[in-house]
């Protein structure tokens, strides 16, 4: 199977296009491939616990109900905080 890298840069204040790389990511999972849900920009918020639960598109199933049941990897450095220039730690992130 092959290998997806899905990009997420949207946030709660674009709840549409913030659902869309978790549910390209959910598929491409169900479907037997690797996949690496790369967030960044605003989308890095929608990690912390909490926040997806108010998160729901246009016509979209709630991003609550799409998050796949992913762990949080931190920088090759092997920092214990994932993104700190966001005051956000690895025990905030929910999946």
């Amino acid at each position: 199977m092959a290998t997806f890298i899905v990009s997420g840069s949207r946030g709660t204040d674009d709840p549409t296009m913030a659902t869309l790389p978790f549910m390209a990511a959910k598929v491409a999972k169900e479907q037997g491939h690797e996949v690496v849900l790369w967030l960044w920009n605003e989308a890095v918020t929608l990690g912390r616990k909490g926040i997806a639960d108010h998160v729901t598109g246009v016509n979209l199933t709630p991003l609550k109900d799409v998050l796949p049941p992913y762990k949080p990897r931190t920088f090759p450095s092997g920092s214990a905080e994932p993104v700190p220039w966001l005051g956000i730690s690895a025990q905030e992130l929910s999946f």
